[in-house]
């Protein structure tokens, strides 16, 4: 008994001190994703091997084992902001949403309104696409 107590309070300690390195900025959640060697994301066609971090207001979950690419045709030219393909070794569930093992981080630089997707994704949607 006393041998599981002992392994929760440092499985407790452990989640304080990863939740102390990585903070979340805002009120919502915040991503965080370090590539191994601190490589650069340079390639749209070339995967590298990442760990992310998923910060919410309650929990820390960090995801060891994935890999990471950039996306997209024009709007990866655009270096202020740019979109990524996330691939996970299983399928995963990340946020509450359904299980997938490919994930994208979508930029949506150009699109002030944030509409642009949601609108062509229910026309699709709508007109069977």
């Amino acid at each position: 008994m006393k041998k599981r107590i002992f392994l929760c309070l440092i499985a407790c300690l452990m989640v304080r001190l990863c939740m102390a390195q990585y903070e979340q900025l805002t009120n919502i959640p915040t991503i965080y994703i370090e590539t191994f060697g601190g490589q650069q994301i340079t390639s749209k066609s070339n995967y590298i091997y990442a760990t992310m971090t998923y910060v919410d207001a309650d929990k820390v979950v960090q995801y060891d084992s994935l890999q990471i690419r950039g996306r997209g045709n024009s709007t990866w030219n655009f270096r202020t902001k740019q979109p990524y393909a996330l691939k996970l070794e299983k399928k995963t569930s990340i946020m509450g949403m359904p299980k997938h093992k490919r994930w994208i981080l979508m930029a949506n630089y150009r699109d002030r309104t944030m509409m642009r997707n949601a609108v062509a994704f229910e026309i699709s949607n709508r007109t069977g696409l």
